[in-house]
């Protein structure tokens, strides 16, 4: 078998394709390694490994680039989610694969992939980032061209959907589970999301439940100085060990993405949902309704307020949640779902990569 090697800070020794999670947000990566394997590739994390022996060297995000970078205080948030890495004995990996790799003269063999939006990782978007590669592959639909920039969705492993499904009548109203953080980029939604949090949880009562990690603690500097700064959450109800489970017992689901006005940034959360037979309130790509039909969700951009939400979702009849139930079950068994799929993602990277198939 040829060797790819993948640099993913945080993922070291192969644990991208091994460690299990109960959601499973590194299953897309354990399909594209034994999809490769099928083709007579072996997909595995650079470590000490030799570069000169590889078919391909792929890096993901533009963090893992030429930098000494600690798993303590630079690790990817998908990361995070994926190991639940404790803070304590934590490892430095401080090997600078890029630069070996220019250095043995492997530009053309190297590709990145740009995986977070840039409310999370602003460097990758930026003409130095893109400069130092000749294949980037990235979900940004602004930058796709098909030369140097290659389109892949976000792969998203499918779920098996509850059975019987919870009828609506034994719903309740509205839950959010999610990670609390904070950014300062212009479209980050983390703070419309905490808006909304309270504003549901002021007006609806236990009608709303909040699921999630991070949440009545510290995320900020000076909350960790100033503890009463603090918002505590009377609706929060822990964290959330199977979202799919909690998902369904709920109508609706407020499904805002990390940032907004990105086209082509859709990730995992309305899907969770769909499988969940949970209607989404979504908040995130602009061009949603070119990959997902708008009748499978409610469209949070139609409302001035929460205000506004509320009353609709107040006003919506059984009939008419039936009707959106409906649509994403014809959307989950259309190509256009497909997309979103695992192997989609082996063949998004097979192509931009060259690779015969």
């Amino acid at each position: 078998m040829k060797d790819i090697l993948l640099n993913f800070k945080g993922f070291e020794n192969n644990i991208i394709f091994t460690k299990y999670n109960a959601d499973d947000l590194n299953g897309p990566w354990k399909y594209l390694k034994n999809k490769l394997a099928s083709i007579g590739y072996d997909l595995k994390t650079a470590d000490d490994n030799d570069l000169s022996t590889a078919e391909k060297i792929i890096f993901v995000d533009e963090v893992t680039l030429g930098k000494k970078i600690t798993r303590f205080s630079k690790i990817k948030t998908f990361a995070k989610k994926i190991l639940g890495i404790n803070k304590n004995n934590q490892t430095e990996y401080t090997r600078d694969v890029y630069a070996e790799a220019i250095k043995m003269g492997l530009r053309k063999k190297m590709a990145l992939i740009l995986w977070e939006a840039r409310a999370i990782d602003p460097d990758n978007y930026t003409e130095e980032t893109y400069g130092k590669f000749d294949t980037i592959i990235t979900w940004n639909d602004d930058l796709v061209d098909n030369k140097k920039f290659f389109k892949f969705f976000h792969p998203y492993s499918d779920k098996e959907r509850p059975k019987p499904a919870v009828l609506f009548r034994d719903k309740k109203m509205l839950v959010n589970i999610s990670i609390n953080k904070i950014s300062n980029h212009n479209d980050e939604l983390y703070s419309e999301r905490r808006k909304s949090i309270s504003f549901f949880e002021k007006e609806i009562g236990e009608k709303f439940d909040l699921f999630g990690y991070n949440w009545n603690k510290p995320i900020s500097k000076y909350e960790k100085i100033f503890p009463f700064l603090i918002k505590k959450y009377k609706s929060y109800r822990g964290e959330c060990r199977n979202k799919h489970e909690i998902l369904a017992q709920y109508k609706f689901s407020l499904c805002y993405e990390n940032v907004k006005n990105e086209n082509g940034w859709i990730t995992e959360k309305i899907f969770d949902c769909f499988n969940a037979r949970v209607v989404p309130i979504y908040w995130g790509a602009q061009n949603i309704t070119k990959y997902i039909p708008k009748e499978t969700f409610i469209d949070r951009r139609n409302f001035k307020n929460n205000k506004e939400l509320l009353f609709f979702l107040e006003s919506i009849t059984e009939k008419q949640y039936d009707n959106y139930i409906k649509a994403i079950d014809s959307f989950l068994g259309s190509d256009d779902y497909k997309k979103f799929l695992p192997d989609n993602f082996f063949i998004c990277v097979s192509k931009a990569l060259k690779l015969k198939i």
